[in-house]
């Protein structure tokens, strides 16, 4: 069953609120507008965001795709989470030095040869469900040690009915990254966040997604109670495209300290 779906399923009551929280991570498992949220970012995002997201509600035909870029000090994917079966992986060397791919869990283990700058290698795995490891393997681990690991949690099915009932009660923290960002621009002054101008903002795709998000919420007919945000503008806007609501920003959701780069312009990896 889609959300579409049920989105026309039965009348809409309100109760006890939910608490959203903007930051840097996505969704713990537990919303399924989520799920909308990852699935239409993948239709509508060129770009990575960093950690991005749950996948798509429904199991997909074939293989779950899965991006990775290799730079220097990170692992990124284009989501954090698919459903059990086929997953193919689709591995870019974006750095400036050689990196290699290995995922490990769940008793399986495969590593993918090493990639000059600019090559790309890709592999298929069948996984079952549970959490893997991902990272580069390349001088014993020290890049891995460096920041060159992510986490891909593999899902089992989920009953979107169940869930959004419960959702519909109340007494759930959502969490939710922000949406799809411009490639082309950069946090430059991470330690003023009043400063916008100087921060990587949502693209038009982005906020035409959040928005999407926040209307199959509303659809759904599950409230929102609280909400909470990062103070960097991107996650801000997410908030109040997703709930309507006025956000409480906070450092506690904050990342920073560090000067991020725009992303050379590059074809679409995937989202």
């Amino acid at each position: 069953m889609s959300l579409r779906q049920l989105n026309r399923s039965g009348p809409i009551t309100e109760h006890r609120g939910l608490r959203l929280v903007l930051c840097g991570v996505l969704l713990t498992g537990i919303a399924a507008c989520s799920k909308v949220h990852d699935a239409e970012a993948a239709a509508n995002s060129g770009t990575y965001t960093g950690a991005p997201a749950v996948a798509a509600a429904t199991q997909r035909e074939g293989a779950s795709p899965v991006s990775v870029r290799l730079s220097e000090w990170k692992l990124e994917l284009s989501q954090l989470t698919v459903p059990t079966g086929e997953v193919e992986f689709s591995v870019t060397n974006g750095g400036t030095m050689l990196h290699a791919f290995e995922i490990e869990g769940q008793g399986l283990e495969k590593e993918l040869e090493p990639l000059n700058v600019g090559a790309t290698g890709t592999f298929r795995l069948t996984l079952p469900p549970g959490t893997y490891e991902l990272y580069c393997p390349i001088d014993s681990g020290a890049h891995k040690k460096m920041g060159m690991i992510a986490h891909l949690e593999v899902l089992g099915p989920v009953d979107l009915g169940r869930l959004v009932t419960a959702m519909k009660q109340g007494g759930y923290v959502i969490v939710l990254r922000h949406g799809a960002t411009n490639a082309n621009q950069a946090d430059t002054d991470p330690l003023h966040r009043d400063n916008i101008a100087s921060q990587r903002l949502l693209s038009a795709q982005g906020r035409e997604v959040e928005t999407r998000v926040g209307d199959s919420f509303r659809k759904l007919g599950i409230p929102l109670g609280k909400v909470y945000s990062s103070e960097f503008n991107r996650a801000t806007e997410t908030a109040k495209l997703v709930s309507g609501k006025s956000v409480t920003t906070t450092p506690d959701l904050t990342e920073g300290g560090l000067l991020s780069r725009p992303q050379k312009t590059r074809a679409a990896p995937r989202r």
